[in-house]
């Protein structure tokens, strides 16, 4: 190994670290983690001024009063910290784990991740539940597809099913267990879905076997913003109704039809901007060159992707509240179709029939996104049901797990995770893999220049092409022999390779190069010392 040069793709066993190898592993450790905190830290400052921007222009919140807690905040210093620990102590561990330990890599590389995932600890409880599920839903979507690539499995149509059960599990969670929401969410919940709180307090009074509060529900809401009709079908309920009643789901709107048309603008006109930045961010960020050159081509088809996303989300508000509105008009008498269980099966349908109509890749993006709130929504329910009892740092230990199956992924199995979550981790995390067909642009420490061969173990596994083993015995011998004689000895060895190239695409010529090759031999041994002999004999 070069001195101070570290290749992570090349772990020298029980080959302890000199003063000069630690001194540039930490330095290049902490620029990488510098870089990283960096650039979090400014993103999380952006995110914090376009949500404060938001709030100013929709809810005329004070903006310049919360300017400083933008720029230096906690979320912002967490945020740095985070990222900065968690690389730093990543890659030291990765470089030293397999020197002073007998794991093997897969193990080096999962206690290194999980260790690393300890800085979750700075961040604050509502935050580490977020990333520890985000987390340990993308490790059990690589660990099953990995699954899915090693056996041959094929799932007719399972990314969609995937996005379906996803969507199903939320909408259930918010119709039967809203509090599993933050209020925020919850409130973004009602705009999208066009349905008032009041109508989800008496759904749930109605699934429960409760009677409907229908002079609470009234009064809680100003009389000049529900419909007259509406307000006369309400006082004419003199009983406990099998199903929530529509005037009830949109008591400002009378007509259905009408409500399910404006729901969808509304949904459409607030998730535009969010769809259209999903869309040209990522092809912006990792297409920089092709995208500056020439960016006309990059934004016709991210408007393409925007109204394609748009067009399944009025499908999939459309194809709801028309089952939620016809079940209740047409087939009000049947109680069945109240149970709690109806809305998962009607979100099912919904979701599966509106996701047809996205890309595929989309679809992965859409159904990663889906997996990670359905995954944390159940797990709140479980939490309210008492199923799941109080587990100091859970979340924690969730995030913990999940960045050691990830990381392990990334390098051993980077083809099982999605194409974002890899370039993020690679090019942005500045995390390599061991299977990456760029390594010089994706290696450990980026040094380009004198990079160290990939060792014989990895040549197997590896996606690009490894050197042969002539090729590295030449390399070893210049580096054993010295500068004074390593341009005879290329020359040397230049000729010998050709020679026994020549012997294996021609085996009449097979006597000739191997009496090529002892002339040459004896003609270096007179002028070479005798280990430079020994080194040219390892070639033959």
């Amino acid at each position: 190994m070069t001195s101070g040069k570290f290749d992570n793709n090349q772990r020298r066993r029980g080959e302890s670290l000199s003063r000069e190898e630690w001194t540039h592993l930490v330095k290049q450790a902490g620029f990488d983690a510098a870089k990283v905190a960096g650039s979090g830290m400014g993103l999380r400052i952006l995110l914090n001024i376009l949500t404060g921007l938001r709030k100013t222009i929709t809810d005329k919140h004070p903006f310049n009063t919360k300017l400083w807690s933008f720029l230096f905040g906690k979320s912002v210093r967490r945020t740095g910290a985070l990222l900065g620990g968690f690389v730093f102590t990543y890659k030291v561990l990765l470089e030293t784990l397999p020197r002073y330990t007998n794991l093997s890599d897969k193990q080096s590389d999962f206690i290194a991740g999980a260790l690393s995932g300890l800085w979750i600890l700075v961040e604050s409880a509502s935050v580490r539940t977020v990333y520890g599920v985000g987390i340990a839903s993308r490790a059990i979507h690589g660990l099953l597809k990995s699954a899915n690539n090693n056996q041959k499995l094929n799932v007719p149509k399972g990314t969609d099913i995937l996005f379906s059960l996803s969507a199903a599990q939320i909408f259930f969670s918010f119709i039967a267990h809203p509090l599993a929401f933050a209020p925020t969410t919850m409130m973004n919940m009602l705009e999208k879905t066009g349905i008032s709180y009041g109508a989800i307090r008496n759904n749930l009074d109605i699934i429960r076997g409760k009677p409907m509060e229908k002079y609470s529900f009234i009064h809680s809401h100003l009389l000049n913003t529900i419909d007259p009709n509406n307000l006369a079908r309400l006082y004419a309920l003199r009983e406990q109704p099998n199903l929530i009643p529509c005037a009830s789901i949109h008591p400002s709107q009378a007509s259905c039809l009408i409500n399910i048309f404006v729901s969808i603008v509304k949904g459409i006109k607030r998730n535009l901007a969010f769809y259209f930045a999903m869309n040209l961010v990522p092809g912006a960020m990792f297409k920089r060159k092709a995208f500056l050159s020439d960016p006309l081509p990059r934004i016709k088809e991210a408007i393409k992707s925007t109204l394609k996303s748009s067009f399944a989300l009025g499908l999939f508000i459309f194809l709801l509240q028309g089952q939620l509105c016809g079940t209740r008009n047409f087939f009000g008498n049947v109680r069945f179709l109240g149970h709690r269980y109806i809305y998962f099966f009607q979100a099912l349908i919904a979701a599966f029939v509106a996701i047809q109509f996205e890309t595929t890749g989309r679809k992965k993006e859409l159904t990663l996104i889906f997996t990670t709130q359905a995954i944390e929504t159940f797990y709140k329910v479980l939490r309210l049901k008492g199923v799941l009892p109080r587990v100091p740092h859970f979340e924690s230990a969730l995030f913990v797990i999940g960045a050691g199956v990830f990381l392990t992924l990334i390098r051993h199995e980077p083809k099982s995770l999605d194409s974002i979550d890899h370039k993020v981790a690679t090019k942005i995390l500045r995390l390599n893999s061991i299977h990456d067909p760029e390594p010089s642009s994706l290696s450990f420490f980026d040094d380009n220049d004198d990079e160290d061969e990939v060792p014989p173990k990895y040549q197997s596994r590896s996606t690009h092409n490894a050197p042969s083993t002539s090729e590295r015995n030449l390399a070893d011998s210049q580096h054993s022999v010295g500068s004074s004689s390593s341009e005879k000895f290329e020359s040397i060895g230049e000729r010998d390779l050709t020679s026994s190239q020549d012997s294996v695409s021609q085996p009449q010529d097979k006597q000739t190069s191997k009496k090529g090759k002892k002339k040459n031999k004896q003609n270096q041994q007179s002028e070479e010392p005798k280990d430079l002999s020994e080194s040219v004999q390892s070639l033959d």
